[in-house]
């Protein structure tokens, strides 16, 4: 597995800019897939002000792996002087195995952000505690125990979705990944 995540580094790097540079450049749409996994973002109205967490949402986030991909990401964003300024960002992370769920919070801990408690669908309010990784943009992670079968998150909830570390099978066809990336024109 390490020869493999050495060999998809790059593209990842890639996709990742991509993704965050979408979301956080001014509101530009771009959708971007390679054989290791997709990654999707879209103009959404939940994100519309300056203010407003950009919020992402992994699908089978696993042990974290992808939390030094946005870490790299925001960084560039940062150092771009792309639009955006300090918008901060909410990833929530959903996996069906908690052991591995353990695992992603020590490694959101250590990519320097900050852990939030996950609210219920349709609020907008702060849990936890905030903090700013070294992009100086306050960056939040949620994480989620549940699968794509019954995704606990109201329709359009999110900015943008990262499935990278599962079988395409296990999220393509599946009606509970619909609907929560609002893919709407503003």
């Amino acid at each position: 597995m390490d020869d493999y995540e050495a060999a998809i580094a790059p593209v990842k790097s890639q996709l990742f800019g991509c993704l965050l540079g979408g979301l956080l450049g001014g509101g530009s749409s771009s959708s971007s897939s390679s054989s290791s996994g997709s990654s999707s973002s879209s103009s959404s109205g939940s994100s519309s002000s300056s203010g407003d967490p950009v919020k992402l949402l992994e699908v089978g986030i696993g042990t974290g792996p992808n939390f030094d991909f946005y870490k790299m990401a925001l960084q560039q964003q940062s150092g771009s002087g792309l639009a955006g300024g300090s918008r901060p960002v909410h990833i929530v992370g959903l996996d069906p195995n908690p052991e591995m769920l353990k695992f992603a919070r020590e490694a959101a801990v250590s990519a320097g952000f900050s852990l939030r408690d996950v609210e219920p669908a349709g609020s907008s309010g702060s849990a936890g505690s905030s903090g700013s990784s070294s992009s100086g943009r306050a960056v939040e992670v949620s994480l989620v125990e549940g699968g794509v079968e019954a995704l606990p998150f109201a329709d359009g909830e999110f900015d943008g979705a990262v499935v990278t570390l599962v079988r395409a099978g296990e999220v393509c066809g599946r009606a509970g990944a619909r609907g929560v990336v609002d893919t709407s024109p503003n």
